[in-house]
């Protein structure tokens, strides 16, 4: 399941039973090795074949989330390059499970919007948490529409993995979906209590306007921190080399800095100026004197930090080495 798509229900159990199994595989000494078929959903349907570029880009993240190796697109797929970014971002970390070994690390910014989450969506509220109460759906699509979230196949959205995924149009919410971003060895640090999440933001069918989060000042929500994984550089305290990417939305006259340690202490890596140009922007600048030690404010190693104006809209950030350790 997990290479056909994305957003897909019952992702908790089924993430967390395959994590169970390869922990138990590896005390054994063995390997694993995972493989998984897209199958022809990416020309059927709806969610899928209105967009087939963003289909496959969001369900790469999701696969390297899942921790996916071998993943066979259809050959009627591969025309032109259509999917380009969605081949190059998956091929980057495919089979990449040791962090001191991997050549990079990323988090894609997201909310899933999961049904079953009796805390997140008080059932006073939005009605009874049973996975076929379909009002429950829709009022939590409501809940969150003014930021783009939608419920366009209510039906589809009740069923498990094979009926969800047969889905006509964008639902947002799901049941037992993955609730926070798709990463890989940076994982955002309370995620839902310093940033707001997007969905369908952007250019329309931009393939990063699928999900993003942003800053929301006005309710305290100034800085999103980041935690690499402590077996990336060994808990090292010395300076590493690498390539920092952020991805944001070009929308409003606000401000916002990337943060890193340095050994001197904490000092902005970049500062960007939108200029409102409602383009997706992917920037990124090359360091040497980064210091991964979690010791920036709540155990970061990476902060984005708004600095002033608007409030400014992100999909992703990355980490890749410039030099092999």
């Amino acid at each position: 399941m997990f290479s056909h798509g994305y957003h897909i229900s019952d992702s908790q159990t089924r993430i967390a039973a395959w994590r169970r199994f390869v922990a138990r595989a590896r005390r054994a000494g063995k390997t694993v090795f995972t493989r998984g078929e897209q199958d022809q959903e990416w020309n059927v349907c709806g969610w899928s074949k209105r967009n087939p570029p963003q289909a496959f880009y969001w369900s790469a993240l999701f696969g390297l989330h899942c921790g996916l190796d071998i993943w066979n697109i259809p050959s009627n797929a591969l025309g032109g390059h259509k999917l380009k970014e969605a081949i190059e971002i998956f091929t980057r970390y495919a089979g990449q499970y040791d962090p001191a070994a991997s050549t990079a690390a990323f988090c894609a910014l997201r909310r899933g919007l999961d049904a079953s989450d009796k805390v997140a969506f008080d059932e006073a509220k939005f009605g009874k948490a049973h996975r076929r109460n379909t009002e429950r759906y829709l009022k939590i699509a409501a809940a969150f529409s003014s930021r783009g979230a939608k419920q366009g196949d209510p039906p589809k959205a009740l069923g498990h993995g094979m009926k969800n995924r047969q889905r006509d149009d964008y639902n947002d919410v799901g049941w037992g979906i993955v609730r926070g971003n798709y990463c890989r060895f940076l994982e955002q640090i309370d995620p839902d209590q310093t940033s707001i999440g997007y969905w369908h933001v952007g250019p329309k069918d931009h393939i990063f306007s699928r999900f993003a989060r942003g800053f929301s000042h006005a309710s305290g929500k100034k800085a999103m921190h980041f935690r690499l994984d402590k077996r990336f550089f060994g808990g090292s305290g010395r300076p590493q080399a690498v390539r920092l990417r952020v991805v944001y939305l070009d929308r409003g006259s606000g401000a916002w800095s990337l943060i890193r340690r340095t050994p001197t202490g904490p000092a902005a890596a970049m500062t960007v100026k939108c200029q409102n140009t409602g383009k997706w922007i992917d920037k990124h600048i090359d360091i040497t004197n980064a210091v991964f030690t979690q010791s920036l404010p709540g155990g970061a190693d990476l902060s984005l930090q708004y600095v002033s104006g608007d409030d400014t809209i992100f999909h992703l950030i990355e980490v890749t080495r410039l030099i092999s350790e």
